[in-house]
């Protein structure tokens, strides 16, 4: 494969791993919205819509990491930063959200 060809699978990863990563932060946010407007199944239900989608955006950086443990030259660039840090973002997000609204929860 080409130096060309190799940056722009990186890149085309690293735009799955965003989108999808993305998606997951943006569920949590409607899980503390249905949460607040009283609903904790459909909160929970949602989180867990979010835990599927980071589910994929880390099949795609396990690739990344898979293909340069084989040899494959993966340059750091601005994007896999910023996929890096949205998809962390979203998997502590949903964690911390459950963890609150199992708190909020027992307080009842």
């Amino acid at each position: 494969m080409n130096e060309v060809d190799l940056t722009q699978k990186i890149e085309q990863r690293l735009l799955m791993i965003v989108a999808h990563a993305g998606d997951a932060n943006a569920k949590v946010f409607d899980a503390i919205d249905e949460y607040e407007s009283g609903d904790t199944e459909r909160a929970y239900a949602i989180l867990d819509e979010a835990q599927k989608e980071l589910l994929i955006a880390h099949r795609s950086q396990y690739e990344l990491m898979n293909e340069e443990a084989q040899g494959e030259e993966i340059v750091p660039s601005i994007l896999m930063i910023h996929a890096m840090d949205i998809c962390m973002n979203a998997a502590n997000s949903i964690q911390y959200t459950k963890r609150l609204i199992a708190l909020l929860e027992t307080k009842k």
